[in-house]
């Protein structure tokens, strides 16, 4: 709003008498105000501003109103209390135009948004200075809001990137799955309501055999490809809304899987592992010349002194035992 210029400035005049409005343009005219617009009535000024008229012709855009408080039909109180009413109209200053003996009004006009006011028989000197100091009021309101509205929008971006941030700080680039701490935290969260409702929380550990001997043979490009597809393989098992699988670590991926018991578990790692093994991922060192993957598989009915982390322990054990045994096994971890 720097290098406002004053003169610029759009000013509508509304008053019942004509030698009034001649004399108030011309008053400003010699101040240098040739933006001008004038109404007769309070109904006139609304069809002006566009208020209650939908549809109509473009509302007149003003900075200053200058309103008589007595006018017939409706006046400049009742008048200035519907364009407050108007958004877009709030930020206008209003100025009422009165006679002394008028001035009681004054308070009820300052009661429904009016901004100053000046009285009649007007000096030209008087109601000069009124208006530029109330434009430069104004412009200085507005430049304070805009302030405002810059700070407000920082603070929403600001916001905005937090939670990006935060998102992406539970989240893996490469597949889009949630990562070990997304795990974790919804790990508790279901542990906790498990708790609550003396349920089973089963978790499958998965890892890929033989993954670092992938990546040299094959190349870190198809080493990246390779755990995208198998990504989307274990994504397509969940069966449930509640089901959530995600990438654990480098070539380590873990299903979560609320309120199911050994059996479900089981066909659940078990249709991992086919689908898996239906990518067709050639591997020469793999069993039948594809890559494989090894599952630890454990569940728990938590107990009021049992830690979530208790349950990856177990699931932990149960993939250390499958490795051992060979590529492309599933074990289950042994209650304790």
């Amino acid at each position: 709003m720097d290098g406002f210029n004053f003169k610029k400035s759009s000013i509508l005049v509304v008053d019942d008498s004509r030698p009034f409005l001649m004399l108030m343009g011309k008053m400003l005219n010699n101040g240098g105000y040739d933006n001008l617009h004038f109404a007769r009535s309070a109904r006139d000024a609304f069809d002006l501003l566009g208020i209650d008229t939908p549809g109509g012709n473009d509302p007149l855009a003003v900075d200053l109103i200058l309103m008589d408080v007595m006018m017939p039909d409706i006046d400049g109180i009742e008048a200035c209390r519907q364009i407050k009413t108007v958004p877009r109209l709030d930020d206008v200053p209003v100025v009422m135009v009165t006679y002394k003996d008028e001035v009681a009004a004054l308070e009820k006009a300052f009661a429904v948004g009016a901004s100053d006011y000046v009285i009649k028989p007007l000096s030209q000197l008087e109601i000069l200075a009124r208006v530029q100091a109330i434009l430069r009021l104004k412009q200085e309101v507005g430049r304070r809001k805009e302030g405002e509205r810059e700070l407000q929008e920082l603070a929403r971006q600001l916001e905005a990137a937090k939670r990006s941030l935060r998102q992406l700080d539970r989240y893996d680039v490469l597949t889009g799955l949630g990562n070990r701490r997304h795990l974790e935290a919804m790990l508790e969260e279901e542990w906790r309501r498990a708790m609550r409702e003396a349920l089973p929380v089963a978790l499958i550990l998965i890892d890929i055999d033989d993954f670092k001997g992938y990546n040299i043979a094959m190349g870190y490009p198809c080493g990246d490809a390779c755990l995208k597809q198998l990504a989307e393989a274990l994504e397509s098992v969940l069966g449930r809304a509640g089901d959530l699988v995600v990438r654990y670590g480098g070539e380590e991926f873990a299903v979560l899987l609320p309120n199911t018991g050994i059996d479900g578990v089981l066909a659940m790692a078990e249709e991992a592992r086919t689908r898996v093994e239906a990518l067709g991922i050639g591997y020469d060192k793999g069993p039948d010349g594809l890559l494989t993957v090894s599952m630890g598989v454990a569940i728990g009915v938590p107990l009021a002194d049992m830690p979530s982390h208790h349950l990856l322990a177990m699931a932990d054990e149960a993939l250390t035992m499958a490795k051992e045994a060979g590529p492309g096994q599933i074990k289950v971890a042994e209650e304790r």
